[in-house]
């Protein structure tokens, strides 16, 4: 019993570390295209470094319920939207556009990190179906 707990923590804390350094790639990604140099680079990561480990937590602690990806999803994102947004607008010395940044970072590491997910599980599919 104690092995079990041990080994789900383990992949918990593996799942964590696999969606935030995603999350930090795909975001820091759209920052530096959106124009973000130097010390707001950090800054983004940082923004991410403190949401993304809550969407995930609270996401996965609801993934067996229907209403997660229709409702509990899109209330997180948005949440973590404004709150980068704000870290942003309150602490950045040069990015603009605050809201639109960290829209269009957020909406950006959705999508991606939502299409590279998929594209695994169907790996996984294909390859727990052949015989080695």
């Amino acid at each position: 019993m104690f092995g079990d707990i041990l080994s789900n923590l383990l992949i918990m804390l593996i799942v964590f570390a696999y969606c935030l350094f995603l999350t930090e790639v795909l975001e820091l990604l759209f920052a530096f295209i959106f124009g973000v140099r130097r010390k707001d680079l950090g800054l983004v990561a940082l923004a991410n470094a403190l949401t993304n480990p809550w969407v995930v937590f609270l996401v996965s602690v609801n993934a067996d319920k229907h209403f997660t990806y229709t409702i509990i999803l899109p209330i997180l994102e948005l949440t973590a939207i404004a709150v980068e947004a704000f870290i942003y607008r309150k602490y950045s010395q040069t990015i603009r556009y605050p809201i639109w940044l960290s829209i269009g970072a957020n909406l950006f590491s959705l999508i991606v990190g939502t299409l590279i997910g998929t594209f695994m599980v169907m790996l996984l599919i294909a390859f727990s179906m052949y015989k080695f």
